[in-house]
């Protein structure tokens, strides 16, 4: 099996791997203790490439967010010749969640990335604690020559928190308003549609196409819309007309709003 296979179906192992599902459990309220280790051997950036596999006598090291971990019982996976070789005796935290495997992109540097990035990363640090042995701190971005953590570390567990909450924010607005099915086709283009089980979110309700924008205005996706009962959100109208009054909800031009299906106008 190689890395790009790994890293495919939204980053969830195929082989070796045992990484928990997206959110370790409910996604929603993470454990952030195991962010910042505690104890374990300094590692410096040359001595940690000393633990390869190169050498059978010695074990294997690979690090994440300046975490060192003895990966020597995936020898086949993280040693010569394995599909993961690449990890080892080093920190590549970007690459573990873009699946960059280059030179350019097998680094700590995290810079840039999105809060599911985020989560992602703090995934594959769960996955290892339970799976592998810590093994100690690498000296560098994360941690100085005493161990002691970076400023960053704390950064990112309070990055970690918002990521979370934005996690179960569209956890709720995806039961709320769930995504249209899709389908395209040279002949009729893009159409949307909805049903009782659209958005793998299994309902007694199939709703009608809408487009979702953000609070920004910035277009998220199209969203399958409940036409009957209350509203599910706070609103000043009595209505009885589900979500159809959202702010946030725009109709496809072209399409029927009362119909559960609708073709944009992209045929090409």
């Amino acid at each position: 099996m190689t890395a790009q296979v790994l890293f495919s179906s939204q980053d969830k192992y195929r082989d070796e791997s045992k990484r928990p599902a997206a959110g370790t459990g409910s996604g929603n309220s993470a454990d952030l203790s195991n962010v910042i280790a505690d104890g374990g051997r300094i590692f410096t950036a040359s001595e940690l490439k000393q633990y390869t596999g190169e050498d059978p006598k010695k074990p294997i090291y690979l690090a994440i967010l300046g975490q060192v971990f003895d990966v020597t019982k995936g020898k086949e996976h993280y040693g010569k010749g394995g599909g993961y070789g690449f990890f080892s005796g080093r920190d590549s935290t970007r690459a573990f969640v873009t699946g960059d495997f280059t030179e350019k992109g097998l680094i700590d540097d995290i810079k840039g990335l999105s809060y599911e990035n985020l989560i992602g990363i703090k995934e594959w640090i769960d996955f290892y604690r339970k799976d592998y042995t810590y093994a100690g701190k690498l000296v560098g971005r994360y941690y100085n020559s005493e161990g002691e953590p970076a400023a960053i570390l704390s950064k990112i567990k309070t990055r970690l928190t918002k990521a979370y909450k934005l996690r179960e924010e569209a956890q709720v607005e995806n039961f709320k308003m769930p995504g249209c099915n899709t389908r395209w086709t040279k002949e009729e283009g893009t159409v949307y549609w909805c049903e009782n089980k659209s958005g793998a979110i299994e309902r007694d309700w199939a709703g009608v196409p809408r487009r979702l924008f953000s609070k920004d205005g910035k277009f998220k996706r199209c969203a399958c819309i409940r036409t009957t009962g209350p509203p599910s959100y706070e609103s000043d109208k009595n209505t009885n007309n589900g979500d159809l009054g959202l702010s946030l909800l725009r109709e496809y031009e072209g399409c029927d709003p009362t119909s559960n299906t609708c073709k944009a106008n992209d045929v090409q």
